[in-house]
């Protein structure tokens, strides 16, 4: 992967962590990883960052990443943290 794509990559991952989740289309994502065919590469660049970025904020390993799949987007997503407050729409109405 070339540095300069690295570093968006990068960027996206910095936003899963400070906002829990981000969108990617697909075709950014072809161009940023530099293949053709979505294999087991891609994955392993980003399971790399994730796991780099999550030493950085202090995690002895990298915390879990999920991956969602959609016709027109990769969305990664991370869980909530424990200071972070999850309430479904229903109690907020």
């Amino acid at each position: 992967m070339e540095r300069h794509r690295e570093a968006q990559l990068r960027q996206v991952l910095d936003e899963v962590w400070l906002v829990g989740s981000k969108a990617i289309r697909w075709d950014e994502f072809y161009l940023w990883t530099g293949v053709q065919r979505i294999a087991k590469k891609p994955w392993r660049d980003v399971y790399r960052i994730w796991e780099e970025l999550c030493q950085e904020q202090g995690c002895d390993e990298a915390l879990p990443l999920t991956v969602l799949s959609k016709d027109f987007a990769v969305i990664f997503r991370r869980d909530a943290f424990e200071e972070e407050k999850e309430t479904s729409i229903e109690e907020l109405v």
